[in-house]
């Protein structure tokens, strides 16, 4: 191999852009599109990331509704020795689900506020959260 040498030509870069092309400008949307994996669109981020949300709660809500909340039954799943019941209503399973909507601590005070605001709220999470898409927004007094 023949070591570079300036003078039969100089050294240039060269992208490859996603048309199979090269440009010697760096193409950063071009080059993540190629390296990103792409995820259909989901129908709840306004419920989730709004302006005057609290980024912790943000978090939760995104976590509870990608099912990846560190409840006791996936924590038993990932290997970790804790009591797979519930801590408040000692039922024989705590999961994200369970926790949120069917446990029987729970259900009564979910029911009893959202109950101010329509009479038959929706349980399950992805239900709830439908609902709210579809609620108008409330205008302030």
């Amino acid at each position: 191999m023949i070591p570079p040498c300036n003078s039969r030509a100089s050294d240039t870069f060269s992208w490859r852009v996603p048309q199979r092309t090269y440009t010697e400008s760096f193409p950063t949307k071009g080059t993540w599109d190629q390296i990103r994996v792409t995820a259909p669109r989901v129908p709840w981020p306004k419920v989730v990331w709004f302006k005057e949300a609290i980024p912790r709660f943000s978090f939760i809500h995104w976590l509870t509704l990608l099912d990846r909340l560190p409840m006791h039954d996936r924590l038993c799943s990932w290997g970790m020795n804790v009591p797979a019941r519930c801590v408040l209503c000692d039922s024989p399973s705590e999961s994200n689900r369970y926790m949120f909507f069917e446990c029987n601590f729970i259900r009564p005070i979910w029911t009893s506020l959202v109950s101010r605001v329509v009479p038959n709220p929706p349980l399950p999470l992805p239900d709830t959260t439908a609902w709210i898409m579809n609620t108008p927004p409330v205008s302030a007094p």
